[in-house]
Order: structure tokens, then C-alpha cells, then sequence
């Protein structure tokens, strides 16, 4: 059975019937700040898209950490026919730089391990994103290190 009421405006020349059906869904809406408010994610609910950046991070990983080392390995090649203070030189700055690009190789493996450890809720979603990119990063300042050994 439906009951019905009389609203009247403020000026009490508009009268309108609202039903009960009707009453309920109104005060949910001036409860929640009008009918345009816009609702806040639960933090804690499941993230659906959590693993869309630790994915990346990994198959670019998986791209570029064997390239780095590749480049890494061939390396000493560029100094072949070095001898002396040439070679010295050579071999000092192959050492920083095999420091540096295994240093930041583990550290992007390890970036990437948090980064797909984490819980698969809304609030983690910026530490994921950010866990990832930083993933990255390491494998590039590898890279970088790696190629600026022949320089």
C-alpha cells in the first residue's frame, strides 16, 4: 500500500505528492550531499587494476635486464687493443660501472618484488604505480651505466 504525502515549499503556493517509495531515495541523496555528490572509493576494496603496472615493470624488465647485460658483457671488447695507462683507465671504470649496474639490477628486482607483494587493495595503488616506475628507473640507471663504460 502506498501512502502518500503533501510537500509544500517554503512560500506554501507549490504542493507536491510524494509517495514513500520516493522518500527513502531522497534522504539518501541529501544525506550524501545532493544528487550530484560524488562518492569517495572505499580504500579498502579490491583493486582491479593493481596489477596492470607491476605487469609492465616486469615485461620491461624482462626486455631489458638481459640487454643490459649483454651490453654490459660485451663491453670489454671495446678496449681490445688498449695497453698501458689506456687499459688502467679502462678496467677502473669497468669496475665502477659493473658495481653500479649489478647494484641497480638487484634493486629492480627487488622494486618489483615489493611491487607485486603488496595488497591488492585501493589504498596501495599509488605505492604499487610508484614501486614499479622506480623498478624501472634502476634497470635504465643500469643501462646507462653499463654503456657509458666504452665512453
Amino acid at each position: 500500500m502506498c501512502r502518500a504525502r503533501a510537500e509544500r515549499s517554503s512560500g506554501g503556493m507549490a504542493e507536491r505528492v510524494v509517495t514513500d517509495e520516493e522518500s527513502p531515495a531522497r534522504e539518501r541523496e541529501s544525506a550524501a550531499g545532493g544528487a550530484g555528490a560524488v562518492e569517495t572509493p572505499d580504500p579498502d576494496a579490491r583493486d582491479g587494476a593493481g596489477w596492470v603496472a607491476p605487469l609492465l615493470a616486469t615485461l620491461a624488465g624482462l626486455a631489458g635486464c638481459p640487454f643490459t647485460l649483454l651490453v654490459w658483457g660485451l663491453s670489454p671488447m671495446a678496449c681490445d687493443s688498449c695497453a698501458g695507462a689506456e687499459l688502467a683507465a679502462f678496467e677502473s671504470r669497468y669496475q665502477v660501472a659493473s658495481v653500479v649496474t649489478w647494484i641497480s639490477l638487484g634493486l629492480a628486482a627487488i622494486l618489483l618484488t615489493v611491487s607485486w607483494s603488496l595488497p591488492w587493495v585501493r589504498r596501495y595503488s599509488a605505492a604499487r604505480v610508484g614501486y614499479a616506475l622506480g623498478a624501472g628507473c634502476a634497470g635504465v640507471v643500469g643501462l646507462t651505466a653499463a654503456l657509458t663504460v666504452a665512453g
